[in-house]
């Protein structure tokens, strides 16, 4: 579903958003994003931010995402 830009979201709970291709900084809570050209920035997917791009992630991912924030002791 996409935002308006001026809605304020988290990568988390994105579809774009990959935490398992980042690697090391993905077990911190850094991934990537599948509308960003780069591989060497790693959004925090925590952090409340304004994304046009914005799409949300589907229920399967979402509730695993939530899990794991919560397994780390965070709060979606």
């Amino acid at each position: 579903m996409p935002v308006n830009a001026d809605d304020t979201v988290k990568c988390i709970d994105c579809g774009h958003y990959r935490m398992k291709d980042a690697g090391q900084m993905g077990r911190l809570g850094f991934g990537l994003c599948a509308m960003s050209p780069s591989t060497s920035s790693f959004p925090s997917s925590v952090y409340p931010r304004q994304c046009a791009q914005f799409r949300l992630a589907d229920e399967k991912t979402l509730g695993a995402r939530r899990a794991w924030l919560e397994k780390r002791g965070e709060a979606s």
